[in-house]
């Protein structure tokens, strides 16, 4: 499967317009501020009664790291053992730590964690460990050869919680200095850890969903998620109850539309929102943790407080050789599809016609569909004439 083709995938993902629908009045307590110091959002975790989980499908251990890179470990967790990667031990001063939650809807570790990357897609989270940080990557209940079932977002914020404590006790690790990260589903996992009083000095969430309702088509047991289910589920609605200072980071064609309505719920919580310029929900990720990384460990070194704006994370979009092959077929075509996709793309939208520029022309349109949309004819043409690189595009 090419990156294009796993990028109309997850344009799926987002297809469905917010709605805010009405929430039972038990749940409205999660964002109330004479609440929040008490957790409430934790609390109610424990005593909710979950009709959501699925089994896994094979429980496949975790493969071996390579030496001198990560090592396999197993944290305590709720229901026993889980897998983890972690750095490995090492001798010298106390260090920065972090646990990185990667994306997607299979959250068990393996070669995504060590494997080379495109920069443009890179989501092992290696900037951390390369700058010098402890990294922790956790699997949760239900993933590889861990016990349980996948909860999807309820469960697995225990365990994450519990990942925190284990890297924590480590005889490398300053424990005032733990922060906690992900991407995508692992970002909407972050912020449902942070509201349930994780105890880390900051956050980091890339690109999350504020509502669980904008995962479409997953092929998971959330499809058919109750209301119920889907609110305890949602950030939105338990923003207000983070303490530690939080960032959440988007690419400007990523999942910005989550922005609205945590910025809505957060009431006092202390979260700051970025939305980099020139950047999607993918190539976002390389340099945000890289610059994250880079300035936790100056600080830890004595250097400046950790600060970060959409300054840091912005960058102009350049046009290519390809670029211009790919949008004068889109622009010759003259469709309404095509029209939109090269003005998305003219107009800084996506770094490329692919990628974002697919959210805005067909996942936000109820009147498009991209299963109806047939490429020009002429991206081949381009895509043989300019070489490596073109097939991101399809």
């Amino acid at each position: 499967m090419t990156r294009g083709l796993q990028v109309k995938t997850r344009a799926a993902l987002y297809a469905e317009p917010m709605r805010l629908r009405p929430i039972p009045m038990l749940l409205f307590l999660f964002s109330t501020s004479t609440l929040a110091d008490a957790h409430v959002y934790a609390a109610h975790r424990k005593v909710f009664k979950n009709t959501l989980h699925q089994a896994p499908a094979a429980r496949t251990p975790a493969p071996k790291p390579p030496d001198g890179v990560l090592e396999l470990v197993h944290y305590p967790a709720p229901l026993g053992q889980n897998a983890a990667y972690v750095t490995p031990v090492q001798k010298g001063p106390k260090r920065p730590a972090i646990v990185w939650l990667h994306g997607g809807f299979d959250w068990s570790i393996g070669e995504l964690a060590w494997a080379k990357a495109d920069r443009e897609n890179d989501q092992s989270g290696r900037a951390f460990r390369e700058a010098g940080m402890v990294e922790l990557l956790p699997s949760y209940r239900g993933c590889n050869d861990n016990p349980g079932e996948h909860e999807f977002f309820l469960g697995e914020v225990d365990d994450v919680l519990a990942a925190i404590d284990f890297v924590k006790k480590r005889p490398d690790v300053d424990p005032e200095r733990v922060y906690l990260g992900g991407h995508s589903t692992g970002g909407t996992l972050a912020l449902l850890a942070a509201a349930s009083g994780a105890p880390v000095r900051g956050v980091f969430a890339l690109g999350p969903a504020a509502w669980i309702k904008f995962y479409r088509g997953t092929g998971t047991a959330l499809d058919n998620a109750s209301q119920d289910d889907r609110a305890i589920r949602s950030p939105a609605m338990s923003v207000s109850e983070i303490t530690a200072p939080t960032f959440v980071i988007e690419g400007e064609d990523g999942l910005t539309r989550s922005f609205a309505p945590l910025q809505e719920s957060k009431e006092k919580a202390p979260l700051t929102f970025i939305e980099a310029r020139g950047h999607s929900h993918f190539s976002i990720i390389a340099p945000a943790t890289e610059l994250i990384a880079k300035r936790l460990m100056a600080e830890a070194g004595g250097g400046a407080a950790f600060t970060l704006t959409q300054a840091d994370l912005s960058r102009e979009p350049k046009q290519t050789p390809l670029d211009d092959c790919m949008l004068g077929a889109l622009r010759k075509r003259k469709t309404p599809a095509d029209d939109c996709l090269a003005d998305c793309f003219q107009h800084g939208k996506g770094k490329h016609l692919g990628g974002g520029c697919y959210h805005v022309c067909f996942a936000y349109q109820a009147d498009r569909s991209i299963g109806d949309w047939v490429e020009p004819p002429e991206w081949k043409e381009c895509s043989a004439k300019f070489g490596p690189g073109a097939e991101e595009y399809r």
